[in-house]
């Protein structure tokens, strides 16, 4: 979409570092995968095709500086949380909160959600579609690292040679060489 819609050609090192990053992942996530979940299939590429599209459009506007980068994050998680929170409130009701969860609520809207969209919006800024995109394959591993850290759970050697495959793949794409 990226070359489609933005012009914007990646580097053969960078299509390299993709098929790095692709084998990577796949090793990664290949102790968790199971055979016939076509609906889980088909929503993972829906939010795939979504988050392409979110990748497209808010590079194109970084980009051009259309748009300043706290606007650029507020409209969308405003209109898309307020969205949300309309339909959870419907079919849920009023949630209760005890203090710990309502610090985890906050932390997660504040931290994890607004403040990781201001960068990555900052971010499009001067990294390609592509670029970002390949870089947000990190996020799985990073979570991984953070479960192993606060959890304790931990990885089989299989998806920690994917993770070391990924951080290579995504350096080939991102070094400016």
């Amino acid at each position: 979409l990226g070359i489609v819609w933005l012009k914007e050609i990646p580097r053969r090192r960078q299509i390299a570092g993709m098929r790095v990053v692709l084998v990577g992942g796949a090793l990664f996530f290949s102790p968790g995968l199971r055979a016939g979940a076509p609906q889980a299939i088909g929503v993972v590429t829906a939010g795939l095709v979504g988050f392409a599209l979110f990748g497209i459009w808010g590079r194109e506007v970084a980009r051009d500086q259309l748009v300043d980068t706290l606007s650029l994050t507020a409209f969308p998680l405003a209109f898309g949380g307020g969205l949300l929170l309309l339909i959870a409130l419907g079919v849920e009701g009023l949630p209760r909160f005890s203090a710990q969860s309502l610090v985890v609520v906050l932390w997660l809207a504040a931290v994890n959600t607004a403040l990781a969209y201001v960068v990555y919006n900052h971010s499009l800024q001067v990294l390609t579609a592509f670029e970002m995109n390949v870089m947000m394959s990190l996020a799985p591993l990073i979570t991984a690292v953070i479960a192993w850290v606060l959890l304790g759970e931990r990885s089989d050697p299989l998806q920690i040679v994917g993770m070391t495959i990924v951080v290579i793949g995504v350096a080939l794409v991102q070094w400016s060489g």
